[in-house]
Formats: structure tokens, sequence, C-alpha cells
């Protein structure tokens, strides 16, 4: 019987880093901070609501590509993951490391997220004071084979 490979994303967070002046505790001031924005997710949203509609379609984007269009070049593969990401300040998501919660890199594995990420639709890029800003982020994957 085959194995299909079963992709379950738990959430997303968010770091922020590069993103204009920071306070005395090293973080932004998110007063003057707006969050990225995804395709189909509303630019006049508060920033919770960007956030959580971009985690969303993220989520919704890769779990799509790892389930159909790359499901056999990860066919029988487990592992959980974080994806460390950064949207440029052209609104490009690039994938900055793959890190491998087992400890143990999986070239094939990596090699299939950063197809998908390269493929991944444009967003409109975070803005600190007016300003297009990096934003980094990273996303929590975890492969586990469906009997």
């Amino acid at each position: 019987m085959l194995m299909k490979t079963f992709v379950f994303f738990l959430f997303v967070v968010f770091i922020f880093s590069g993103c204009g002046q920071k306070n005395t505790q090293n973080q932004p001031d998110e007063t003057n901070l707006k969050y990225p924005v995804y395709e189909n997710c509303d630019s006049v949203h508060s920033n919770e609501e960007s956030l959580a509609c971009m985690g969303e379609k993220l989520n919704l984007f890769y779990h799509y590509m790892l389930t159909h269009d790359y499901a056999g070049n990860i066919t029988n593969k487990e592992d959980s993951l974080i994806l460390w990401l950064e949207i440029d300040t052209t609104g490009q998501l690039k994938a900055q490391k793959i890190e491998h919660l087992s400890g143990k890199t999986d070239k094939e594995i990596d090699s299939v997220i950063y197809l998908i990420t390269e493929k991944s639709p444009a967003f409109i890029p975070a803005k600190y004071e007016d300003k297009k800003v990096p934003f980094r982020l990273k996303l929590p994957v975890i492969l586990t084979k469906n009997h």
C-alpha cells in the first residue's frame, strides 16, 4: 500500500528584525511598522489581521505544494522543520535557512522547500515609517506519513 505524505503546519511565528529603529530592548517600535501583505489579503487590515491572513495563506500555499506538486519528492519522509524566511523590500519571499529539528539534514526536503519558496506569490513589503524594510519570520512545518 502506498503511503501518502501529510503535511501539518502548526502556526506562524514572526520575528521582527531589520525593521528600522529599535527601542532599548532591541525590538522595533511596532507603532510605525506595517506588516507585509500577502496575495488576496486586504492591505487595510490591522497588523494582527494581516499577520493572521498571511499565516493562513502561507500555510495553505506550502501545504498545497507539498501535498500536490512535490508530494512525490517527499514520499515516506517524516521530519519537523523550522523555515527561516524573509520577505525582502521588493516583496519576494526567500528561504534563509531550513532547520531540521531531528538534527539530520535532508537535502531532498531542503531542495523542495527552496523550490516552493521561489514560487510563492509576491507580498506587499513591510514598511517602517513609510520605508520598505525586510521582514523576517519563521514557519514551523511537520511532515508526517499518513497510512
